[in-house]
């Protein structure tokens, strides 16, 4: 056996390390372009939720042969594994430290070389690596902080501030008021955010209407929607 026998094709090696980090956790739709979490994802970490995304990214290629992007802006990443953007900044601030992924502009992706790293984290060989602070005085479990208060620097006590509506509750309005009453496009749907007030990237859009026909609450076909055949969503006849 000559040693070019044992070379493999790095689109070969990189295919197979993407599926035995995401095959737990994901599933994709090429109809829609869109990445669905599966219910085992609910116990990863945010940090390494974020890391499965971003690798099951790079499957698309594996996938399709249409030009979906492997990279993700900070905004498309929040909305695709609903960790708010103060939370989700320092996680990917430590991920690119730790050389794990990269940046590009504002976009993020994974590095094939990263994949074997990547891996070991979120399976929990990294683990020894991160360390949990004790708890103050001031977040045990007596503590006011615990049930929604504030630590100021001079120790006092404050409200913490409420947060406003997630995109999944605008959504769930959505399908409550009746907008899918009549067939609605990706793009029907996405406008219909803008008008509420929320801001959202049209790649972003199918992970909510893939989850709301898991649970019965909308119904999907196939129609000519001037002179292109798309998907289109709408509350389920009866």
């Amino acid at each position: 056996m000559a040693l070019k026998d044992l070379t493999v094709a790095k689109s070969e090696l990189t295919e197979k390390q993407v599926e035995d980090i995401v095959a737990d956790y994901v599933r994709y739709d090429p109809g829609v372009k869109g990445i669905m979490f599966l219910p085992a994802a609910a116990s990863l970490s945010n940090r390494s939720k974020t890391l499965v995304y971003l690798v099951a990214l790079q499957g698309w290629p594996f996938i399709t042969d249409e030009s979906i992007t492997t990279e993700a802006t900070p905004a498309q990443i929040e909305d695709a594994v609903h960790i708010h953007g103060g939370t989700l900044r320092p996680i990917l601030k430590s991920l690119k430290d730790s050389h794990l992924i990269s940046a590009r502009g504002r976009a993020y992706s994974v590095r094939s070389a990263a994949l074997t790293n990547i891996k070991a984290e979120i399976t929990g060989a990294g683990k020894a690596q991160f360390h949990f602070r004790r708890k103050s005085k001031a977040e045990s479990a007596d503590s006011p902080i615990k049930h929604g208060g504030i630590l100021t620097g001079t120790g006092k006590l404050r409200k913490r501030p409420k947060q406003g509506e997630s995109k999944a509750e605008t959504f769930e309005k959505m399908v409550l008021v009746g907008f899918f009453g009549k067939p609605r496009t990706v793009s029907e749907v996405k406008e219909q955010f803008h008008k509420q007030g929320q801001i959202i990237p049209l790649s972003t859009v199918p992970q909510y209407l893939l989850k709301a026909i898991r649970d019965k609450k909308l119904d999907r076909d196939k129609k000519d929607v001037n002179g292109k055949n798309v998907w289109v969503y709408e509350t389920p006849k009866i």
